[in-house]
């Protein structure tokens, strides 16, 4: 309700992905006429769903909602509606006080839901969690975006995708507990199972036992300890991948020792944390690892890329005098698209069908991308690991 010059409200802001390329392509006459067809296309989804236009942004739209389920169905049909024109947009949303300003709208609920469209891929709508709380319930599904760090916005904000992976978001991880303290086992068991995070379908005290356990169960994923009595989390993980088990292992470690975390890659771990970490945390972890993403903190992974890359010297020819050269200096566009949306766990599949590229063209950009990363020397297991830590270490926040 609004409240004097302030109110409470969900903010959408939508954008037209790579408009000025499409621009150039189809020259200022058919350029804005089919923006002309999407601004009344995206009008009539805003009447529908009770949606305030508070102004049209050149190739997007800035609106505001009093429910925020509304506000998801509406960016999901201006999306599908988008697409149908031929255009890939992309959303996002936060519920916060609003300001009201001569018939415009402001505050920092605006602020942050255009940085979180700038977050989003072609074709996708992200959200606060804010909103994903709020809309709990409505049969809406999410898939984790983990925590980002917005442009401008103090703090971390956890970040979710509309829509994507319902299947596994909406099916908790069943999940093998390996650490040699029966306390510890206990109380993550509790925060996993009270999250409705996981199952844990076994628990082990050893690699050994782990071992066992893992075969008879199967599990989704596996938290695994690295210091244990006879063998150890780093040769488990090992065994267990080897023998065939399609699970997902996640490190949950009290030591950050650089040998510890490259040993752990290098035998599989598709995560590594420390258990100093929040709960929240380590089940938001739990959701990524089973969602098919990696998950380090940005510390960790930057130990892993500086022994995992092969950088040539001679590459940096070409960076500007006085800018360090980054990871992914050597990608083309095309190659970071479909970085991101490996670090999202996507499939090449999948990746294909928001590309709208052939298999072949998604392999090509994959082996580019491994080739640029100096990543070929790493087993086939490990390299969309390596490439994705990359990518998330290139995407965080230095200082």
């Amino acid at each position: 309700m609004r409240g004097g010059s302030r109110f409470l409200a969900t903010v959408m802001v939508t954008d037209v992905v790579e408009s000025t390329a499409r621009a150039e392509a189809l020259g200022d006459l058919r350029w804005r006429k089919l923006l002309d067809r999407h601004d009344a296309m995206v009008r009539r989804r805003l009447k529908k769903h009770a949606g305030r236009e508070v102004k049209m942004m050149g190739d997007g739209v800035l609106a505001t909602f009093e429910a925020p389920a509304q506000a998801v169905t509406c960016a999901s049909e201006i999306l599908d509606g988008a697409a149908k024109l031929g255009l890939d947009i992309r959303a996002g949303l936060h519920t916060g006080e609003c300001e009201e300003r001569d018939g415009d709208v402001g505050g920092i609920a605006v602020h942050i839901a255009s940085r979180i469209a700038n977050e989003a891929m072609p074709g996708e709508i992200v959200v606060s969690s804010t909103v994903r709380d709020l809309v709990t319930g409505s049969g809406i599904a999410f898939a984790s975006r983990g925590s980002r760090a917005l442009k401008g916005v103090s703090g971390r904000w956890q970040l979710f995708a509309v829509g994507l992976e319902e299947e596994q978001a909406a099916t908790p991880a069943r999940v093998l507990l390996v650490d040699d303290h029966p306390l510890w086992r206990q109380t993550l068991r509790g925060v996993l199972e009270h999250e409705q995070v996981g199952s844990v379908v076994g628990e082990a005290a050893d690699g050994t036992e782990a071992i066992t356990i893992a075969a008879e169960t199967n599990p989704d994923v596996i938290v695994m300890d690295i210091d244990m009595p006879g063998m150890g989390g780093v040769e488990a993980t090992r065994r267990i991948l080897e023998e065939g088990v399609q699970a997902r292992v996640l490190v949950l470690s009290s030591s950050d020792e650089r040998s510890q975390v490259l040993e752990a890659v290098r035998a599989g771990a598709s995560g590594y944390l420390l258990k100093t970490a929040r709960s929240s945390e380590i089940t938001d972890g739990v959701r990524r690892i089973h969602a098919g993403e990696v998950v380090f903190p940005p510390s960790l992974a930057d130990v892993v890329l500086e022994a995992v890359r092969r950088r040539d010297p001679a590459n940096d020819a070409d960076v500007p005098r006085g800018r360090r050269r980054e990871p992914l200096d050597d990608l083309t566009p095309r190659e970071r698209e479909a970085l991101a949306l490996m670090a999202e766990g996507r499939s090449n599949q999948a990746i294909c069908a928001r590309l709208h590229v052939s298999a072949k063209t998604v392999e090509g950009y994959i082996g580019s991308i491994f080739s640029k990363l100096g990543l070929e020397t790493a087993t086939d297991d490990h390299r969309r690991v390596l490439a994705v830590i990359t990518y998330l270490s290139a995407r965080s926040p230095q200082g």
